[in-house]
């Protein structure tokens, strides 16, 4: 739970620098379309990142019960001699 306090204050402390740093280097007739790609950006990474996570999930799931099944099934076989 600490981490998602640790997470939480990056943020607040990354996303309004990044929001100066576009404000401050685009002149103002072009702000609005950089602000859109730095939004378009973020979410784009954000869908990313769940895929990512998922995959990796259900990875690690399918290998934990093949293990447990080819474990289960190992013992079955030590039992039957």
């Amino acid at each position: 739970m600490i981490w998602c306090a640790f997470n939480g204050l990056g943020l607040a402390l990354v996303i309004p620098c990044i929001s100066s740093l576009v404000a401050d280097y685009h002149p103002s007739d072009m702000r609005g379309k950089a602000f859109g790609v730095m939004g378009f950006v973020s979410a784009i990474g954000m869908l990313l990142l769940v895929v990512v996570v998922v995959n990796v999930v259900v990875v690690v799931v399918v290998v934990v019960v093949v293990n447990q099944v080819n474990v289960q099934t190992a013992n079955v076989n030590h039992t039957q001699r």
